[in-house]
């Protein structure tokens, strides 16, 4: 008969035994984070990622042989073969002759001298087709494919107007002071005129393009209290009187801040001119600042205008994944850390020289660009292309975004949005970490229950690559988010296609993705 003290005894050897031979007890299993999303904490309204073909880039696109042509529409505005931009943003035209007439430089004005418009010609009728020609195209390209807001920066006044009597801002060229008032007019005939002349509905306006600085090309040279002055006593005023439907931008600093929009903010009659606040994110850093005037005043706030720029910008690695997780990572905190409703890229597609400003680069023979078209057929598309439309496909004008643990663990963002109206929604989660990592997505309070969530995630070898469904459980999931990856889940019921598969130069590839590439060569 054995003793409890022999049991005891055999017990004590035997795990001596398994500690000597190499064996261990296992640990017990860590918990998998988690990030409580809640659908009833609701933050600010979002307006739509947005995107440009000021300075004739549109026109780039425009001499596109077919079916390249629409094809590169269709990523540019397209859900379901392309990023789905909402917004266009326009150059207003102010007659500059600086540039070139097909690649660079401003387009016509519509007021080339005070109280003279181009419509009031006799022979606008054989002109109007080519009066701002490229702009005016992409604009009803991007209608045809269900983009419905149209925002237009005056870069310049025309050159009348001005201290130094041209569109540079050279000089320090400043809008005189006897001509706030033609300015004023200006800017509302431009939207009036546009309706009736292009039946284009430009839905707001911004009167300057970075004011604090006078570039050597279009620019106009602002204080922010001049700006002040001039919505409150003229172009609100004017807007008002003649039932102008488009909403007042201001005042689109070069860098990503609000002091430029305090001096108005905080005047008590400015305010209710001022719809929204916008700035450009040139030389930010990692640190994203937060807009409390701006928000205590309840005004959307944009960032308008961002691209890469500088030599360091431009290298290969700046091209590729690491890229890609910046700019997620960039557009995530400004939605959570300042609020804004709107983000934009500058170019989506363009025929330039610099690969730091376009999301797809549209290839050129490298001939001179002043004497004829130099677009070959070809483009090359960047990894800031794909975690852009982690965020542009699936965050729609109209959605709220809602609440959600930004930082379920160390290395991973995760930011969310709703659409109040049909119950679609979209999760973004960003994994900066070079390894993966399991999280738990907890759905609060979310309406009508969900079964199932559909990933779409770029990676260092995908491109918002459409995954197999996640089965969603007691209201919750859990994914293993792959390394340098950035996926965004939304319902099964409201599922996109995936995209047309394009293999890119910017990606690395698992060696069996490329089985069958060579007869009779298999990776193992």
């Amino acid at each position: 008969m054995i003793t409890r003290n022999a049991v005891k005894f055999l017990s004590l050897c035997l795990c001596l035994s398994l500690v000597v031979s190499g064996w261990v007890l296992p640990e017990a299993k860590a918990a998998v984070p988690v990030s409580k999303v809640t659908w009833n904490t609701e933050l600010q309204k979002v307006d739509g990622f947005g995107g440009s073909g000021a300075f004739h880039k549109a026109g780039s696109i425009m001499r596109l042989q077919e079916p390249l042509r629409t094809q590169i529409l269709d990523m540019i505005f397209s859900r379901e073969s392309g990023i789905g931009i909402s917004i266009v943003r326009n150059m207003m035209g102010d007659g500059g002759t600086w540039g070139s007439k097909e690649y660079d430089g401003p387009t016509e004005t519509i007021e080339p001298e005070k109280g003279v418009f181009v419509w009031d010609d006799p022979q606008w009728a054989t002109k109007k087709a080519d009066f701002d020609k490229y702009q005016i195209w992409f604009m009803n390209e991007a209608k045809k494919r269900g983009v419905t807001t149209f925002m237009t920066s005056s870069w310049s006044p025309p050159a009348w107007m001005k201290t130094n009597n041209s569109v540079l801002g050279t000089g320090n060229g400043k809008l005189k002071k006897e001509n706030y008032q033609d300015y004023a007019d200006y800017l509302a005939e431009y939207v009036l005129g546009y309706k009736k002349h292009f039946d284009l509905d430009i839905s707001y306006i911004s009167l300057a393009n970075e004011p604090n600085i006078g570039p050597a090309y279009s620019g106009t040279v602002w204080t922010a209290d001049e700006m002040n002055v001039f919505i409150r006593d003229y172009l609100g005023p004017t807007f008002a009187a003649r039932k102008v439907p488009a909403k007042i931008v201001m005042p689109e600093h070069v860098n990503f801040t609000e002091a430029y929009a305090l001096p108005a903010l905080n005047d008590p009659v400015t305010v209710n001119y001022v719809d929204v606040v916008a700035t450009h994110a040139y030389g930010i850093g990692t640190n994203v600042p937060e807009f409390p005037v701006s928000r205590e005043k309840g005004k959307p706030i944009w960032q308008t205008e961002y691209m890469n720029q500088g030599t360091g910008l431009q290298t290969f690695e700046n091209n590729t994944i690491t890229d890609a997780l910046r700019y997620a990572n960039l557009i995530g905190n400004m939605f959570d850390n300042t609020g804004i409703s709107a983000y934009f890229w500058w170019w989506p597609a363009a025929n330039n020289g610099a690969d730091g400003s376009d999301l797809i680069r549209l290839s050129n023979d490298g001939s001179n660009q002043a004497l004829a078209p130099t677009e070959n057929g070809q483009y090359r598309v960047f990894k800031r292309y794909y975690s852009f439309g982690n965020y542009s496909r699936f965050i729609r004008p109209g959605y709220v975004m809602i609440g959600a643990d930004k930082n379920p663990v160390d290395e991973v963002m995760v930011t969310a949005y709703k659409d109040p109206q049909t119950g679609n929604f979209s999760i973004v989660a960003v994994n900066n970490d070079s390894g993966p990592q399991t999280i738990t997505f907890d759905l609060q309070d979310f309406p009508g229950g969900v079964d199932a969530v559909v990933p779409y995630r770029t990676s260092p070898n995908e491109n918002l690559k459409k995954l197999g469904d996640i089965a969603v459980s007691g209201q919750s999931f859990t994914m293993e988010l792959k390394g340098s990856s950035v996926t965004t889940f939304i319902p099964k019921k409201y599922e996109l296609p995936a995209l047309p598969e394009q293999k890119d130069v910017f990606s690395t590839y698992e060696a069996e993705e490329n089985d069958g590439q060579s007869p009779g060569v298999k990776a193992t």
